[in-house]
């Protein structure tokens, strides 16, 4: 597959370019030479910033991240692209807040549901309330790259309450469009999540997202090996399984502390 790339400047709207990649802008400087010369003024910004907020004690190692890609070399970034430097973040930190972020928008009504927040670490349950938690991270635990730190509230009603939201009267109905190669198109419209996991999982990720990879989730009971995770059916046997839902946080050792 063979494609051609394209770039022209438009002034007050007129029909035609005024300016095209190979022409001259006044006659003095063509628009490649502009668009070089923006690239490298977005560079040397953004390193005399970092030189001047590290002498003010930012950190000396932090995340960079070039139009949106973590990795992707600065000498590389787009003209009119962007360079974003942040400072590296402690996992504890992060896991904490996450949990308190939980019990601050969880609905209270018998208490069941605030406290049975779990935690896992690669599976493994490691605390069930908020005091099981800060032991576990006074202990330090290590974090290793790709590491996974589940957040589970293990109640059987944690997914109606998750669809119903902790701000009901402003969940939205979404409408999700499949495809399917024997019936077609297929239109389905359910609730967007709106509930504590859902909403905190938003405010971590869009804090931290340069840190670690953040998502939310449903999970099925069975996946986590919680006793009684199946609905009963009307003749008595066990339906399907229940889903709960869940905010994991992937480890990215580049972007902790």
């Amino acid at each position: 597959m063979n494609f051609t790339v394209d770039f022209s400047v438009y002034e007050n709207g007129r029909k035609k370019p005024e300016y095209t990649i190979d022409s001259d802008l006044n006659g003095e400087i063509s628009l490649t030479e502009l668009l070089e010369f923006t690239k490298s003024v977005l560079i040397l910004t953004a390193q005399e910033v970092l030189r001047e907020e590290q002498a003010l004690g930012f950190e000396k190692n932090p995340v960079v991240s070039v139009d949106g890609r973590i990795g992707k070399p600065v000498i590389n970034v787009n003209p009119f692209g962007t360079i974003e430097i942040t400072a590296k973040a402690s996992m504890n930190e992060i896991i904490l807040e996450t949990y308190n972020g939980l019990i601050s928008r969880s609905p209270v009504l018998t208490g069941r549901y605030k406290s049975s927040h779990f935690v896992f670490l690669n599976g493994t349950q490691v605390a069930n309330d908020l005091s099981s938690l800060t032991t576990w991270l006074a202990t330090s635990p290590k974090f290793e790259e790709k590491d996974l730190i589940r957040f589970v509230n293990v109640q059987p009603y944690a997914r109606k309450l998750e669809r119903t939201g902790v701000t009901a009267g402003r969940t939205k109905t979404r409408t999700v469009t499949n495809k399917n190669k024997k019936s077609g198109t297929v239109r389905s419209r359910f609730l967007q999540p709106n509930g504590a996991y859902f909403l905190t999982g938003r405010a971590i990720r869009a804090k931290y997202k340069r840190n670690s990879v953040i998502k939310f989730t449903f999970i099925s009971g069975t996946g986590l090996g919680i006793s009684g995770s199946f609905k009963q059916s009307r003749r008595g046997k066990p339906g399907r399984a229940y889903l709960y839902p869940t905010i994991i946080i992937s480890v990215q050792q580049g972007g902790i502390s």
